[in-house]
């Protein structure tokens, strides 16, 4: 509250990747100042200060609003000694067809550039981030990596003082993105590559030379290279090998944990493993559970209570339920674990300790919670704690070891804690998990949240990770306490704005998921906010849309727009009110949406298959039977169009469907020729029309667009864009008959249209064909030096071209190169080269070729190379 004595006593509310140089709730006389700066990889929008200042004789108020933090649109200039690099909008999803481009320098020049990877998820295949040395950008021959999907390197080393990325996507839907940190080190080194979980590594240099050794724990088993060795080029000779959980085991360690192969990712089919656990004779053992997750009925685990196969079953497990703890009666412990040849899934992850009689067995640690004593003895007690989001759902918060029926045993059973499904939230603050987290959220849920503060405070929430299934997995948020409020936005896959605003001191959160596919949900973080004595807070801006208008001072009015094939779900300004309240929630843009209003097939031979991408070999939707499906929403990653295709058998049939849609005028069209159509061709169209075409036609393809007739009034326009979106390049604005005798194409697979009537006069409209011809294929990536290729499959997009060397030379890169899809045609890797290397061994080879160091090159000095030739037993060497 602001009072006339000049003094302020505020709640300074920072955006996210701000820091202040105030406290969070800070006393400011008038003419003080706050100074903002943004975490690093984030630029500043807005003011640096704000000054507090006499606005009438009774109030002040400060001199501007206060600034947000974003990652930077595009590329720049960077310099060391250290910083972050994340792709655009990063972490929610990047734009399309975006090229950008940094360049790192050093600030010391006698330094290099070290390069790490935290996140990264890119459209594999189209999505590329490209890393080379120096500042040439785009030079092939300083490229170190050309990155796509999921997997990097652990790290990449300049040669020089400097480095450039350059990231570049496509036209269609993308993905989370990445975030990369950058810092200077020496020269001469390759960086320190990590330790692999599960692992250990022998060797602590990191110069040219250096080899670092990798083994694992005891029942991993190492998959990659036993050694890697730092080069010449700053860069390891392959990645930090991995470790996977063994299939077979015996522990013989007083603790330890037993995984799933593979664990957490997905295990195998056809599995059989068997894991004994031997304990001291007087000991027993004490197994807790603290993840399962595998095909109900047809994948098990069993434990048994001893170490032959007939020893007595203690528990079989199956499907996703959390078991109690197991304790055995002897010293020896047996787990089988058999799956089919199916379905897979995470596994299990658990614990295992031994513990005498007259102890407690250790009882862990919860998974998402913190453990506070040690002491296992008759008699002592241990606490526990829930991490923030979390909640105990199972156990005690303590447990005391006692004495019961003859037996040292715990008391009560170890808290479970886990991201609740729902609550009644009343905390100033505090973070909300999808259930499941920080694995995948579960299937079949219906979670409520409603978030209370105090009357006449607004709530803020921001979205730090969210991703769902897509139509099917989907976060509704309304202004109000009740599912009956004001619905501000509903959201799914990854489409999610920064934050979001309530009008109200309440904030209705509703979280449905199907029984399908799940993915890894969200984090949203909560916060009470202080109104402004001045102004409303900052509304947010809609996904998929813009907001017009940065004025929220009392009667000021904010608009909003859509992208193209978006609708706006409420077209009314917001305006602030007097008691600096915005009158309305945030509207939200919405693609096509579809409405059932009969439905009935039948189930399960006929069928209504709905999707958006023109291909019905996975829908996004397979309708049959008698229930009327709910609305329906497509469009959710920038393509406005759906398809609907209706397949019925030769036996019986019932009433059918009657479906009203959203979409308006425009088409969708796939394949190698076609007619796009004005709206009510041959004859006159509308007035204010606003069509959207697109076409699709192969992979490797580009359109060409012709008029067979074409009239339209002076201000009426087609707009022609090379890609599938009005971001892509635009071909041309065409209106009257300007689009006669001109052929238009197109340099991707794709292309849009937008057709746009004004009120006034209309004209016949037109009449335009497609046909499909052949892009430009990849250059040929040439041949290294005292190399040859293995194969060539041509040099269109998704051929590969795979490399070996002549004998005595090592190839060094990657020995397939794909040509890359999408708008581009480049490969995706570098050509590799064939280099005599400084010794090595030679297994199992008939014959074969040493070279020095660098042939025919004049090798350098100071080398000690060796060479170690193996043949099999009963063979002699010989040389020529």
């Amino acid at each position: 509250m602001f009072s006339a004595t000049g003094t302020v006593e505020r709640l300074i509310t920072v955006s996210t990747h701000t820091t202040a140089s105030a406290l969070t709730l800070v006393q400011k006389k008038r003419g003080a100042t706050v100074q903002f700066s943004c975490d690093e990889g984030y630029e500043l929008q807005g003011s640096k200060s704000i000054t507090c200042m006499r606005v009438t004789d009774n109030y002040v108020g400060w001199s501007d609003d206060r600034p947000i933090c974003r990652a930077p649109m595009c590329g720049g200039q960077l310099r060391g000694p250290s910083g972050v690099i994340t792709s655009p909008n990063f972490p929610v999803q990047y734009d399309n067809n975006a090229n950008c481009t940094w360049i790192i320098t050093a600030s010391d020049p006698s330094k290099v550039i070290k390069l790490t990877f935290e996140d990264f998820d890119l459209e594999r295949g189209y999505d590329t981030l490209t890393v080379g040395d120096g500042a040439v950008i785009g030079d092939q021959r300083t490229v170190f990596h050309v990155l796509s999907g999921t997997n990097t390197p652990d790290l990449v080393v300049s040669t020089s003082h400097q480095m450039w990325l350059n990231f570049k996507t496509d036209d269609t839907s993308g993905s989370l993105g990445f975030k990369v940190s950058y810092e200077e080190i020496d020269q001469g080194g390759c960086g320190d590559p990590g330790i692999p979980a599960y692992g250990k590594r022998e060797g602590t240099g990191f110069r040219h030379g250096d080899r670092l050794y990798f083994e694992c724990l005891p029942a991993f088993e190492l998959v990659g290279k036993k050694n890697i060795t730092c080069q010449k080029n700053n860069q390891w000779s392959a990645k930090k090998p991995s470790c996977v959980f063994s299939c077979f085991f015996n522990f013989t360690t007083p603790s330890g944990v037993l995984l799933s192969p593979n664990y957490p990712q997905e295990y195998g089919n056809n599995m059989h493993c068997v894991w004994l656990i031997i304990a001291k004779p007087e000991s027993r053992i004490n197994l807790a559970f603290n993840d399962l997750s595998m095909e109900k009925q047809f994948d098990f685990l069993s434990i048994k209570d001893g170490g032959k196969a007939e020893s007595p079953i203690l528990g079989s497990f199956s499907g996703d339920v959390l078991p109690s703890p197991i304790t055995t009666s002897g010293h020896i412990a047996r787990l089988e674990f058999l799956t089919d040849h199916t379905y897979t899934d995470r596994g299990f992850n658990i614990t295992f300790t031994t513990f005498r009689h007259n102890e407690c067995p250790d009882p862990g640690v919860p998974v998402n919670g913190k453990r506070f004593g040690e002491n296992l003895q008759l008699g002592s007690s241990i606490s526990f704690l829930c991490e923030e989001g979390f909640v105990k759902t199972h156990g005690s918060q303590t447990i005391s070891c006692i004495l019961k029926d003859g037996n040292v045993v715990w008391d009560n059973a170890v808290p479970r804690c886990e991201a609740p499904c729902g609550g009644d939230l009343k905390a100033p603050n505090g973070i909300i998990l999808s259930p499941g987290w920080p694995e995948l959220y579960k299937e079949a849920l219906n979670c409520e949240w409603i978030i209370e503060a105090p009357p006449g405070y607004p709530i803020k929430i921001i979205f730090d990770k969210f991703r769902t299934e897509v139509n099917y997995d989907v976060l509704e948020v309304r202004d109000g306490r009740y599912p009956s409020s004001p619905l501000i936005g509903s959201y799914q896959g990854t489409q999610v704005p920064q934050f979001l605003i309530s009008t109200s001191n309440f904030l209705y959160l509703l979280f449905s998921t199907d029984k399908s596919h799940s993915d890894i949900g969200f984090r949203i973080r909560y916060e009470t906010l202080q109104l402004q004595s001045d102004h409303c807070v900052d509304p947010g801006i809609p996904v998929n849309g813009q907001r017009h208008g940065n004025d929220f001072y009392v009667g000021a009015l904010v608009t909003f727009s859509c992208d193209a094939g978006y609708t706006l779900s409420d077209p009314e300004p917001l305006e602030c009110e007097p008691n600096f309240q915005w009158n309305h929630p945030l509207p939200s843009c919405d693609g096509v949406q579809f409405t059932f209003h009969t439905f009935h097939l039948e189930s399960p031979h006929d069928c209504l298959l709905v999707t958006e991408n023109g291909s019905f070999s996975q829908p996004l939707w397979r309708l049959t039977g008698s229930i009327l499906p709910p609305p329906l929403s497509a469009g959710l990653f920038g393509n406005y169009t759906a398809q609907i295709r209706f397949l019925s058998d030769f036996s019986v049939s019932y009433e059918g469907f009657n479906i009203t849609f959203s979409a308006e005028c425009g088409s969708s069209v796939t394949g190698k020729q076609g007619v796009l159509l004005s709206p009510n061709y041959p004859g006159y169209y509308g007035n204010n029309h606003e069509c959207i075409y697109s076409i699709q036609t192969q992979p490797g393809k580009g359109i060409q667009l012709r008029a067979r007739d074409f009239r339209l009034e002076d201000d009426d326009t087609l707009m022609v864009y090379d890609g599938s979106s009005s971001r892509a390049r635009l071909l041309g604005v065409f209106m009257g008959t300007e689009l006669m005798d001109v052929m238009l194409n197109s340099t991707s697979s794709t292309m849009w249209l937008e057709f746009i009537s004004n009120s006034e006069n209309t004209s016949k409209g037109f009449e335009l064909h497609f046909t499909s011809f052949d892009l430009v294929k990849c250059e040929d990536p040439g041949m290294p030096q005292f190399g040859y290729k293995l194969e060539d499959k041509g040099h269109f997009a998704g051929s590969t071209v795979s490399y070996s060397c002549d004998p005595g030379y090592t190839l060094k890169g990657n020995e397939v190169l794909t040509c890359l899809r999408g708008e581009r045609r480049a490969w995706d890797s570098p050509l590799p080269q064939c280099i005599a290397e400084c010794g090595g061994t030679i297994q199992d080879e008939p014959t074969g070729r040493i070279l020095s160091p660098g042939y025919p090159a004049p090798y350098e000095h100071n080398l000690h190379c060796v060479w170690t030739i193996e043949a099999p037993a009963g063979s002699t060497i010989g040389s020529v």
